[in-house]
């Protein structure tokens, strides 16, 4: 809606994001990309920046009989990580493997291995971190950076695929997030796990700024509500059960986020 992007412009919500950003407490963001054979890990700090990365090698572990030691193995690395931070609070994101499923596209057998991995990653993060993931699908995170193959693909080389824009564009945005010596496959696993964590600290910044208790929060909701008046008392009288300050939080918080994919610097990079 025009009305919510014009308030929230007029109550500052580019300063309000860089107030945010700037005054953070520390805190660490975990992105993981989980695979059976490769588990890819990012780290970032408050400031979105990066502090660890690296991947989980569990080729060596069957996914047929040893789903439980290949999530042993990536256990053991986010204890590791989380060790190493102190007592700093986590948010967490984990690349969400499947939207939909569709007979004919996937292995049955190697999707249930997954869905066995990713909830025992998942329930692991929740006791180490004490914090409880997000599941993000890779093409919602893709978005908010813009990052996408070109609707010609089919015609264009390898590299237009959306694994070497993925990366180029990670290792654009952190040169050092990978080793140069890296094997290729290990690659696309770590950046695929830093665009998750890149996708999950934004949503944790528009979490900040739009928290309940603050100032600015309750103005910008009050004007809102205020603009809105005739409209939201329409959708209440043909929703009786709506919950208005939920419908009004939740309108803010999607023009928050298209603000900020609005305003990132260009992201779609070119290998």
């Amino acid at each position: 809606m025009k009305v919510v992007q014009a308030l929230l412009l007029k109550h500052g919500i580019a300063e309000r994001l860089q107030s945010v950003v700037a005054t953070a407490k520390p805190f660490r963001v975990l992105g993981l990309d989980i695979n059976t054979n490769t588990t890819g890990y990012v780290v970032l700090n408050e400031r979105g920046r990066l502090t660890d990365a690296g991947h989980v090698s569990t080729k060596h572990l069957s996914s047929e009989s040893q789903i439980l030691d290949i999530g042993v193995d990536i256990a053991s690395t986010l204890q590791r990580l989380h060790s190493a931070s102190g007592t700093l609070p986590w948010v967490v994101g984990i690349e969400d493997f499947l939207k939909t499923y569709a007979g004919g596209r996937f292995h049955t057998k190697g999707l249930f291995q997954l869905a066995q991995l990713n909830g025992l990653v998942s329930y692991s993060c929740y006791t180490t971190f004490k914090s409880r993931p997000q599941h993000v699908h890779p093409t919602t995170a893709r978005a908010l950076f813009r990052l996408a193959k070109p609707k010609d693909a089919a015609t264009k080389p390898k590299k237009y695929a959306i694994k070497h824009i993925v990366l180029a564009f990670a290792l654009a945005m952190e040169p050092t997030l990978i080793e140069p010596e890296a094997p290729s496959s290990f690659k696309y696993d770590v950046a695929d796990a830093y665009v998750i964590a890149l996708f999950t600290y934004w949503r944790h910044i528009a979490d900040l700024a739009l928290a309940a208790d603050a100032p600015w929060t309750e103005s910008v909701t009050a004007a809102t509500t205020l603009a809105l008046a005739k409209p939201l008392a329409r959708k209440a009288a043909a929703t009786p059960e709506l919950d208005l300050q939920a419908h009004v939080a939740s309108l803010l918080r999607a023009h928050v986020e298209q603000h900020i994919k609005d305003t990132l610097p260009p992201r779609a990079l070119e290998p």
